[in-house]
This record gives structure tokens, sequence and C-alpha cells, in this order.
């Protein structure tokens, strides 16, 4: 829904992470979180090694590095922190699997999610237009070290 309501959400995309979450995110070292409300999921995220083309989009990226993904609150439920606690949950898993940085991508235009990273303290490294067969989009790279405990 928080997608769809900025505009980011594509029809028929590809969700093949989220129909197999363990070989995906657990099998390839990282881990994917869920938050229950109530039996309800409010809020989700994940992270596995650095795809290679955002490794490769952000200079100087400390190996090795996490990638944050799926990160999502329900609508109805942000705003109360379960965002933050899903975020700093995954850093916390990411530096004791090993791993030195957590980057990510949003879409530039995101500006809801791009607060909630910046008031985390992720940096925003830099935007990059990605080219999809015939159309293009900008998206905005995020970075955070690790190495230190964080909290």
């Amino acid at each position: 829904m928080a997608l769809r309501d900025a505009g980011g959400y594509v029809e028929d995309g590809p969700d093949a992470d989220l129909t197999a979450p363990h070989a995906t995110y657990i099998e390839q070292g990282g881990d994917f979180l869920v938050g229950e409300l109530a039996g309800q999921i409010v809020a989700m995220g994940g992270f596995r090694p650095a795809s290679e083309w955002i490794a490769d989009a952000v200079s100087d990226l400390a190996t090795p590095a996490a990638e944050l993904k799926r990160m999502r609150v329900d609508p109805a439920y942000q705003r109360r922190g379960f965002g933050t606690v899903i975020l700093r949950r995954l850093e916390e898993r990411a530096r004791d699997a090993g791993f030195r940085e957590v980057v990510l991508d949003t879409g530039a235009d995101f500006d809801a999610p791009r607060s909630f990273y910046e008031s985390s303290g992720i940096e925003h490294e830099r935007n990059l237009t990605v080219d999809v067969g015939d159309s293009s989009f900008e998206m905005a790279l995020y970075r955070k070290r690790l190495d230190a405990r964080q909290h």
C-alpha cells in the first residue's frame, strides 16, 4: 500500500524475494524481519549481501556490505516507531554477521522514506538514473558504516 500511495508500485513487478524470503535473504547470508501487532503484519525489512550493481554504484564501499531491502510499514502504522525498530534490528544483525556497511536505494522522489533514512543516520550518497527497457527513473543511493557499535 505504501508503495502504491507513493507511485512506486509496479503491478506484476518482480517480487520473487517476497515469495521466497528464506532463499533470498537467509540462505544468502542476510536476514528478514517481520513486525507483527495483534497478529497483523505492520512492518518488514531485510538485508542480504550487496548486489553487484549497488556495490559498483557506491564509491569506496566498505566490504563486506549489506543491502537493505523491502523496508515497509503499513501506512496505518507509520510514525509509531515500527520502521525504526526494524531498521535498528537489521543494522544490529548485519553488524553481528560481519557486514561493515549498509547500502540501500529508494526512489529519488520518495520524500517520506528519504526523510526517514536521513533522520536515522543513513547518509545520502548520490542520485543516479536507471534505465529499464524504454523508460528510466531516478534512484537515491544511501549508505551507513557499521564498524562501531551505534545506538
